[in-house]
């Protein structure tokens, strides 16, 4: 029998947390069938033998592709996508969990009864590596109970994957503009589905999705290098839309390189802040025009109002530049 819904998950060194990801799973309370799909791709820990335990002890319930070679987090992402058979898929990473038994039904009921909606997702709990509450999502500022693909291109981070439920074979073939980050999946597989129908938002704590943050040197390199591929993946998608939506993307780029140079402040690399701050001014002509101000024609304390009415993030930067 076809399952209803494909909980599709993909894993890569994970032991510490696969086992909780799989039970929150297997506890789905639902009048339908539902199946597992796990893509293994070649840990070097224990992550494996625990996915191959699970599924033969539930092998009507879950199904493993073990990949052969490592392919990285976007091609296993995208083999797990293509195998899953539900005429609904739910995203689940292997070291995320759900936290309620009813989560895939009530999603279900809410897809069944708005038939136009491509997506759904609920809030989240955030927590850090050491199990520390951070926040919930979506934040307040972007809860509302239907959004769309503008508001996926404005913020791409309001949906925690973890929450996510979507309509399987809403577009084709899986476009090539999909793999240009082998780092970030969700939110190109999101807006792609997008271009389909609304997002509906479901006000009910659901999930816990575990950030990578961590302290110190690694965190700002991590966090920049995302940041970097965050850009690559924008510049790749706003070819693909013909630049249909290029003024909204070129403000987030300018978004990238401002975090960006924080981050590299925060190690102490005032060349790489400076060159990233160069880019984000070239993407957003009001940080152009603010940061000449600032620095050519001050006086400063009339300048701060100024940007943080129209670029909060930059103050903390340009505090940081000027105290050196």
């Amino acid at each position: 029998m076809t399952p209803k819904v494909s909980v599709c998950m993909i894993t890569y060194n994970q032991e510490q947390y696969i086992r909780q990801a799989i039970e929150s799973t297997l506890m789905q309370q639902t009048t339908f069938e539902y199946e597992l799909v796990i893509g293994e791709d070649c840990s070097k820990d224990q992550t494996r033998s625990i996915v191959e335990d699970y599924q033969s002890r539930n092998p009507e319930r879950i199904r493993l592709l073990l990949n052969e070679h490592n392919l990285g987090a976007t091609r296993n992402f995208a083999a797990v996508l293509n195998a899953c058979q539900g005429q609904y898929i739910a995203l689940l990473e292997g070291d995320d969990y759900w936290t309620s038994p009813d989560k895939l039904q009530k999603q279900v009921d809410f897809l069944d009864s708005h038939p136009d909606y491509a997506i759904c997702y609920h809030a989240t709990q955030l927590v850090d590596r050491a199990g520390v509450s951070r926040l919930i999502l979506p934040l307040p500022k972007f809860k509302k109970a239907t959004s769309a693909l503008l508001d996926l291109i404005v913020n791409d981070s309001f949906m925690a994957t973890c929450s996510i439920m979507f309509r399987n074979r809403l577009f084709g073939k899986i476009p090539s503009v999909f793999f240009t980050s082998n780092m970030i999946a969700d939110w190109p597989l999101n807006v792609l589905n997008a271009q389909h129908g609304p997002i509906g938002y479901l006000d009910e704590l659901m999930s816990v999705y575990r950030s990578n943050s961590s302290d110190g040197a690694f965190t700002a390199t991590r966090s920049s290098l995302i940041m970097r591929e965050a850009i690559r993946i924008n510049e790749a998608f706003d070819a693909y839309w013909n630049f249909q939506y290029h003024g909204i993307i070129q403000n987030k780029l300018a978004y990238y390189y401002c975090n960006m140079a924080i981050d590299y402040l925060g190690v102490g690399d005032l060349k790489k802040a400076i060159w990233s701050m160069h880019q984000s001014t070239q993407k957003q002509w009001r940080i152009n025009l603010l940061l000449r101000a600032v620095f050519m024609d001050g006086p400063i304390h009339y300048v701060r109002g100024a940007l943080r009415k129209h670029a909060p993030g930059l103050v903390f930067w340009i505090k940081r530049v000027l105290h050196r």
